[in-house]
């Protein structure tokens, strides 16, 4: 699991640099959130796929649920 938090681009911007920082370093995931990727979090599973969270809650459980996938691969 990583995170990127992006000050300078785009949402889309922000979106392809974790699904580079996933491709870089073998991760199953990244979350992605700061200025460029707007309010929220995404939580990034591959090449641009990309869920949105509006609040920290709602995103932990998206990683909990996110981990169960992961570790069944």
């Amino acid at each position: 699991m990583g995170w990127k938090y992006e000050l300078d681009g785009t949402r889309g911007q922000a979106i392809e640099t974790a699904s580079a920082q996933i491709r870089r370093y073998g991760t199953h995931a990244c979350v992605v959130n700061g200025l460029a990727y707007g309010t929220g979090y995404g939580l990034v599973t591959g090449d641009r796929d990309c869920r949105h969270y509006e609040v920290p809650t709602t995103l932990y459980e998206g990683l909990w649920e996110s981990a169960g996938r992961f570790l069944a691969s």
